[in-house]
């Protein structure tokens, strides 16, 4: 790290440890002491930058006597290890078996490998070194049984320990089938931390299967907490009051411009009615697109037009079509209706490509910050369009109650999917995705939505989500998914990660747009779903210490650029951006449908898997929004011109 021994900035020989070689070596002239400043600058700045994101390292770990590892070593005559951190300890034991054993991380997202034992690299043909770092699923490929990896998701989600038995896939390609039991571990405050891995090959299973059941029977299960000190702890996330209003605040501003986008033409039509708005949208046509500012004054014209008494208007009509259209009416009497017409087109012109780029531009800031002065910066909560078990972090809340306000009642299909807790199950739908799907609130949160998947579910289409996502890249993909009722779809799913401002991978916002044949609308619907995406966030402020490990969004050039043909390039299908490797890594869905509507009828209980507790119920509160069983109420924003969140009822 920055302040590591040895490595880093503050390590014995490294920028500023060095004797003689460092600031204090030798003697200085102007020059050296020009770079020593900005040396002495830049170390100022990184110091800042540290308090900022980097989390405090967490403290050594403490030497204490593990019973659970004493038993374990005990019972399968093992070396005793040397005295250290808890995960050492085991690794040194299981260094000695012969059974091949892996561990994952519950506590970083995408639950990596974090160790694996020589057996698991001679079972699989990938050196340790290749297995460390990736989540286990790398095992998988076309033949791996859906229904498997279900119940693996289930267990893994549930914190339950469970033996399966899977197809998996050598690093050479050979095909096996590989026998594996999941075992969680906690710690003694209650953490989930760790998943134990141990597997084998059922082709030998016979054979080994004495010594596989003895080694799963003394598998530890807890640990002394201050053996193994959490890198990152919910502790973390623990911001005041001030800070979730202030991110309350300035999120709200930003989605704003989402309200906006649900009807640019509504919009355009409240922009008349504020001069101050409209004032800042004709200066920034004017330096933009001179002929769109042309337009604007035009509908402008035609907008007072309409506002005079009836008696003024053929005179006007004739003035206002001389000095726009460059000649004379027709017929005078006519000319009401000539310039009526002429600036509804300019009107829907404008809002169609002019208006989308001006909300997105930055000269709209202050024209929002401007309308937003004065009005209630109380965060209002939205608890009750939440997942019912999801306690939404401090130093979240603001941006996540503003966004899913505003999101509830958007005439497209969103969704809100946490990347920190282990199988990213969704926190917040709105009422269009419980309107195209058929599923009520409370049976599809708290679950991933691989649930709308089935028979006809394309892998290669899973493949793309499943890699995207690793990469916390954009993704747009056509995809075949079922509604409740067991009817097939075609949906143009849209991704969006959304990192945190230390660089944190926290959640993920999904877009579903569904595909009806020959529809007439489909090239102006595709244009809204292409202004909405632009509209989504990357990122969001916060004032919190960087809560978990830092994620790099990987995306290649090929995946950048015009969201538009992107999105062109998904409804026919195409995949040409993504590697080969990645279309064929997918895992086959194609269980029997019936099984599937089973599975997908149990509402998902994965409280479990969530290191804290779920927050207690108010007296009165419902799960997955209140109301009865069925479709999710649309529910007013009360839009004027900017976002006026839906305050959650009280008890």
């Amino acid at each position: 790290g920055m302040m590591g021994g040895g490595g880093g900035m503050m390590g014995g020989g490294g920028m500023m440890g060095g004797g003689g070689a460092g600031m204090a070596g030798g003697g200085m002239n102007q020059s050296s002491l020009k770079t020593a400043g900005n040396a002495a600058l830049a170390v100022s700045m990184m110091q800042k930058a540290s308090k900022l994101s980097l989390a405090p390292a967490p403290p050594p770990p403490k030497i204490v006597k593990d019973p659970e590892l004493a038993k374990f070593a005990s019972k399968l005559k093992l070396k005793n290890p040397t005295p250290g951190a808890w995960l050492a300890m085991f690794q040194q034991m299981c260094d000695q078996l012969s059974t091949a054993v892996v561990v994952s991380d519950m506590k970083t997202p995408g639950i990596p490998v974090v160790y694996a034992n020589q057996a698991a690299s001679d079972l699989t043909g990938y050196p340790p070194d290749q297995m460390v770092n990736r989540n286990c699923r790398f095992l998988q490929g076309r033949r791996t049984e859906g229904a498997a990896v279900r119940t693996m998701t289930s267990s893994i989600r549930s914190a339950k320990a469970v033996t399966v038995k899977v197809t998996n896939y050598k690093k050479d390609g050979t095909e096996f089938q590989l026998v594996l039991a999941l075992h969680p571990v906690h710690d003694s405050a209650g953490e989930y931390r760790y998943v134990i891995g141990l597997q084998a090959d059922a082709a030998t299973f016979k054979a080994e299967s004495a010594n596989f059941e003895k080694v799963k029977s003394v598998l530890p299960s807890k640990f002394d907490a201050a053996a193994q000190p959490a890198k990152f702890t919910e502790e973390l996330k623990k911001v005041d009051n001030e800070a979730q209003r202030k991110q309350w605040a300035e999120s709200i501003q930003k989605f704003t411009r989402l309200v906006w986008s649900m009807d640019w033409d509504n919009t355009l039509k409240q922009f008349m009615g504020h001069q101050q708005t409209l004032g800042a949208f004709r200066e920034y046509l004017q330096k933009s697109a001179p002929n769109d500012a042309m337009q604007l004054d035009f509908a402008i014209k035609a907008n007072q037009l309409q506002q005079m008494p009836p008696d003024q208007q053929d005179q006007a009509s004739v003035e206002i079509y001389r000095a726009f259209m460059g000649s004379e009416p027709s017929d005078p009497a006519s000319a009401f209706d000539q310039v009526c017409e002429q600036a509804k087109n300019a009107t829907s012109a404008l809002a169609l490509e002019a208006l989308p780029k001006f909300v997105q531009s930055k000269a709209c800031i202050p024209i929002l910050e401007k309308m937003l002065e004065g009005s209630d910066d109380n965060m209002k909560r939205a608890d009750d369009l939440l997942w019912a078990d999801y306690k939404v972090p401090d130093d979240v809340a603001g941006w996540l109650h503003s966004f899913v306000s505003v999101a509830m009642t958007y005439p497209a299909c969103i969704v809100i999917s946490d990347m920190t807790i282990p199988g990213n199950p969704m926190c917040f739908v709105n009422s269009e995705f419980c309107r195209v799907t058929g599923y009520d609130l409370r049976e599809v949160q708290g679950r991933n939505c691989r649930f709308l998947q089935g028979p006809r579910t394309e892998p290669q289409s899973v493949a793309v989500i499943q890699d995207t996502l690793r990469r916390g890249a954009d993704c747009h993909v056509k995809i075949t998914n079922y509604r409740k009722s067991g009817e097939l779809f075609e949906n143009l799913l849209t991704m969006r990660p959304v990192h945190d401002s230390n660089g944190v991978y926290r959640y993920c916002i999904g877009v579903q747009f569904e595909i009806t044949p020959n529809d007439p609308k489909l090239k102006s619907r595709l244009a809204k779903l292409d202004k909405l995406i632009q509209l989504l966030p990357k990122t969001f402020d916060v004032s919190s210490q960087a809560v978990g490990m830092t994620h790099k969004r990987d995306e290649p050039e090929a995946e950048k650029g015009n969201t538009e043909a992107r999105i062109m390039a998904a409804l026919e299908g195409a995949k040409s951006v993504y590697s080969e490797e990645t279309l064929e890594d997918g895992d086959f869905y194609a269980d029997h449908y019936k099984e599937h509507l089973e599975h997908c009828s149990k509402v998902a209980q994965v409280g479990h898997a969530i290191s804290h507790a779920a927050p207690e119920k108010k007296p009165g509160q419902q799960s997955g929004g209140g109301g009865k069983p069925g479709l999710a109420p649309k529910k007013s924003t009360g839009l004027g011109l900017f976002a006026s969140p839906r305050v959650a009822p009280k008890a």
